[in-house]
């Protein structure tokens, strides 16, 4: 169903901008089913022992582990569709590169919001190691129970939505007193403020550590060590 979703969608979004243009056939990367039961189990039984740990009782930590499961199962079957899509140009000479796209609600996590920031990704490009938005081995980065999907690009400089360019305004303004990996610390800061329902000066203080205006502010002067990123 992933696949079929996504074929569909990238079908479309294709005559939308092409439609003199011959269609188009994605074939998707293969999982096999043995790596998709041996992930499912190892989610289940690490929430298991992680809330037999934490000093659950039984019957408690079996639906911990249940919901840490299904929110793998949502991960993993969503896989081929977003892979479809991220991995489109290396299959269909006429896609220039992808987006992220986002919920768009004040659910999305900082580091979702962080990869949305990025904006265009055209052929050629990649993760690289000097943008502190991405870290980890593979390219389609998602958490359980992510929302969040990849658009395709077909034409040069196409308007994205409102919602990207939000996103990378918000990097730009909490990160750009930093370098490296601190610029996503700073935004991990800044958007979990928000989130918190802070306003958005107080926020920026947080993720430039700015002491002074943050306990002017918020009428401590302690920063929450809770802010920082791990």
């Amino acid at each position: 169903m992933s696949v079929a979703t996504a074929r569909t969608y990238y079908g479309t979004a294709r005559r939308l901008d092409l439609p003199s243009a011959p269609p188009v056939r994605l074939e998707p990367v293969e999982v096999p089913d043995e790596q998709i039961i041996a992930g499912l189990m190892a989610a289940g039984l690490k929430s298991l022992s992680d809330a037999l740990d934490a000093g659950k009782e039984l019957g408690e930590a079996l639906e911990v582990a249940s919901a840490g499961a299904q929110g793998s199962a949502v991960r993993t079957g969503l896989l081929p569709g977003r892979q479809l899509i991220r991995l489109a140009p290396d299959q269909d000479t006429l896609a220039l590169g992808w987006y992220r796209t986002t919920a768009g609600d004040d659910r999305v996590c900082f580091f979702c919001a962080a990869l949305a920031s990025r904006g265009a990704v055209y052929r050629g490009d990649s993760f690289k190691e000097s943008d502190p938005r991405f870290s980890g081995p593979g390219e389609v980065k998602v958490h359980d129970l992510c929302r969040c999907g990849f658009a395709p690009l077909f034409t040069s400089g196409a308007d994205l939505p409102d919602s990207v360019a939000a996103t990378r305004d918000a990097w730009d303004l909490a990160s750009s007193p930093f370098s490296g990996h601190d610029k996503l610390t700073a935004f991990r800061r800044y958007w979990s403020a928000l989130q918190r329902g802070e306003d958005e000066i107080l926020a920026l203080a947080r993720a430039h550590r700015d002491q002074e205006t943050v306990a002017r502010l918020s009428g401590s002067s302690m920063l929450d060590p809770t802010e920082e990123a791990t």
